[in-house]
């Protein structure tokens, strides 16, 4: 039996769009950066009242640029959010078990790591520790 040539193009063009769907693992995003005259990020505390608090300022908040990366999984870490003012350092917040937590002053290079780690849960508790923001109520 022969296929078609035109079937071979149309089953290619149908895998090609389709294996970006196809992906269980790990997405990281990367946004554009944005000019420093149209920020809100260097207004914001260095101290919160507590960690809803800062985590509702800073998704509110408009950063010079910004990344995301996204697990597909049931538990455990789901997902991250990194935004710099500086693009240097800036907030983190990571998504576990469908809690957020936040950290403050984590720098790019620590970002970078985290997105490429295969153990999510260690580097939060051995790299992450020391960026745990600070609160002046709860």
């Amino acid at each position: 039996m022969r296929i078609p040539v035109n079937h071979i193009y149309i089953s290619w063009a149908c895998l090609l769009f389709l294996l970006p769907f196809m992906s269980h693992g790990q997405e990281v995003e990367h946004n554009f950066l944005v000019g420093p005259q149209i920020t809100t990020c260097d207004s914001l505390p260095e101290d919160f009242y507590n960690e809803d608090e800062a985590i509702y300022l800073v998704e509110n908040a408009t950063f010079r640029s910004n990344a995301k990366f996204r697990i597909n999984r049931s538990h455990g870490v789901k997902g991250g959010w990194y935004y710099s003012c500086d693009n240097k350092t800036g907030f983190l917040i990571i998504l576990i078990d469908d809690q957020k937590h936040i950290f403050q002053f984590v720098p790019n290079e620590t970002w970078d790591q985290l997105t490429k780690t295969t153990d999510f849960e260690s580097f939060i508790i051995n790299q992450l520790k020391s960026f745990k923001v600070n609160y002046s109520g709860d």
